[in-house]
């Protein structure tokens, strides 16, 4: 997860997928507090979500 936080907002993904904040997020990433099956699952989603966003704005640029 190091390589995307400077990428993408951890607070955005917080806030939008799972209705907490950054320093929940924060929390979890970094191993203070586990992620759940569910919550894995989840995080998986927002970022293919995320990831689709990037491309197709890439896509319309070319």
């Amino acid at each position: 997860m190091e390589d995307i936080q400077e990428v993408v907002s951890l607070s955005y993904i917080a806030k939008e997928f799972f209705g907490k904040d950054r320093t929940w997020l924060y929390k979890k990433i970094n191993g203070s507090m586990a992620f759940t099956e569910d919550e894995l699952k989840i995080l998986a989603i927002a970022l293919k979500s995320i990831g689709n966003r990037f491309i197709d704005t890439s896509a319309s640029l070319g």
